[in-house]
Parts: structure tokens; C-alpha cells; sequence
């Protein structure tokens, strides 16, 4: 079995390709999840609240939901992350609150996930390849928006998504050229990358 299909694109809430200075390990959502992300995006942060700095293309509306499993990969390919993550079974998650980061100049709105199987893989991934991931701690979240410091506070706490569980088959490894490579959970103990 190819644990890995390729498929070629960028993020889609980048302005071109290689704006990132390092890739990523993510779980995806599929489009049909993703809905009610973007859904409330759109319904429940106005324009004017967004934060677009200096690269529209950048900030504002995240428009491909996803949880970060380790950004700051550097000079690894598919293979050497898939030798890390490809045996485990699929990833469940449960989600949480929404909350927020906040930064100098902007705030995140992100929904807070909780899923034991996904710090597991974080730090095997973390543990397992060149990266300069640079936090102490992982706090895994789904990013709704990039906001303006301050900006709908009352969504602060808001428990829509709180409780609900997806399960994900399959970790999404994203070059900073954006390029992308999808590498299937087996649940086996062989890796398939160095089984003949």
C-alpha cells in the first residue's frame, strides 16, 4: 500500500507559494468539515474586524482549516516525516471553545482541540526530524481568523464547536513552496516507506 498521494497546490490563504520560511505537518480537514469553519468565519466576523497587515493574501480568513500538527520543518522530505507518522492508526480529535492568541499586532480566533493521539504524533514528528519549532508547550487549535487586537470579543469562549469529534486518516506534509503530500495513517507497525 502507498501511504502517500501527491497533490500540488498552496496554502489557500497565501498570496504565492513559498511565502513560509519552513513546511508544515497539518491534519486537514475535508472540504465537506471545512464548511462550517469558513461558514462561520463569513457569518460571525465582519470585514473590518479582519487583520490583513500587509499581506492580504496572508491573514485575515483562514480558508483551508486545518490543525498544525509541527510547523518549522526544514530540509526533510515526505519520507522522512511519513517515517514518523505513517504507521499510526487515524488521529481522533475532540474540539473545544474558541479562544485566542494574541501577538503584537493582531489576535488569532482559533477553536482549542484536545486529542492525546495528536500530542503523541506531534512530538514523534518533533523528536524525529529537523525542525525549529521553538515552543515549550503545543496548544493544537483549528485558526478561524486573524483579527484586529481586540476585535469580537464576544466570540471569546463561544462553545459551538465544543464536543465535536473528526477523525483523520491521513497527515498533509506542506513544503514552504506549498506543494503538498499526503501521507496515509496505516495503523500498521511496518513503515512502508522501508518495507520491500
Amino acid at each position: 500500500m502507498n501511504p502517500f498521494t501527491k497533490q500540488s497546490g498552496t496554502y489557500s490563504n497565501q498570496a504565492s507559494a513559498g511565502s513560509y520560511s519552513h513546511g508544515t505537518a497539518q491534519l486537514t480537514f475535508r472540504p465537506s468539515d471545512a464548511k462550517q469553519f469558513t461558514k462561520f468565519c463569513h457569518a460571525e466576523i465582519p470585514d473590518a474586524d479582519l487583520y490583513v497587515g500587509d499581506d492580504p493574501g496572508k491573514y485575515g480568513r483562514d480558508s483551508e482549516p486545518h490543525i498544525t500538527v509541527l510547523y518549522g520543518l526544514s530540509n526533510v522530505g515526505a519520507a522522512d516525516v511519513a517515517e514518523y507518522a505513517a504507521h499510526r492508526r487515524p488521529v481522533r480529535v475532540k474540539l473545544g471553545k474558541i479562544s485566542r492568541f494574541e501577538s503584537k499586532d493582531y489576535d488569532v480566533l482559533k477553536v482549542e482541540v484536545k486529542s492525546t493521539q495528536l500530542h503523541n504524533l506531534h512530538n514523534s514528528i518533533r523528536n524525529g526530524v529537523k525542525n525549529v519549532y521553538k515552543f515549550s508547550d503545543y496548544k493544537p487549535h483549528v485558526t478561524i481568523a486573524y483579527v484586529e487586537k481586540g476585535a469580537v470579543k464576544e466570540l471569546d469562549n463561544d462553545d459551538r464547536f465544543d464536543g465535536k469529534e473528526f477523525t483523520f486518516d491521513r497527515l498533509t506534509y506542506r513544503r514552504k513552496s506549498g506543494h503538498s503530500t499526503n501521507i496515509q495513517f496505516t495503523g500498521s507497525s511496518v513503515n512502508p516507506y522501508t518495507a520491500n
